[in-house]
């Protein structure tokens, strides 16, 4: 099963490094690579920035150029 809208792409892999920022063992490992990372998604379309050093995820408005971008279908493959 695979994400039934855009928003739920965003809601939960934001979420995802939401809780990993909030996570005591797991942020100081990603804040520590200092990196700003872009994760594009289609089927449906999602959009998400990691700025690991701000720690923070958004949708790319007023955030920092990302170093690398991940391009993935986010519905499941048969």
């Amino acid at each position: 099963m695979g994400f039934a809208s855009s928003d739920e792409v965003v809601t939960y892999i934001g979420g995802i490094f939401k809780d990993a920022f909030a996570d005591p063992e797991i942020a100081p490992k990603l804040t520590a690579t200092g990196q700003v990372f872009r994760f594009v998604f289609t089927d449906p379309l999602g959009d998400r920035r990691l700025d690991a050093p701000t720690q923070s995820v958004g949708n790319c408005t007023g955030q920092p150029p990302p170093a690398a971008t991940m391009r993935m279908a986010a519905a499941p493959t048969a």
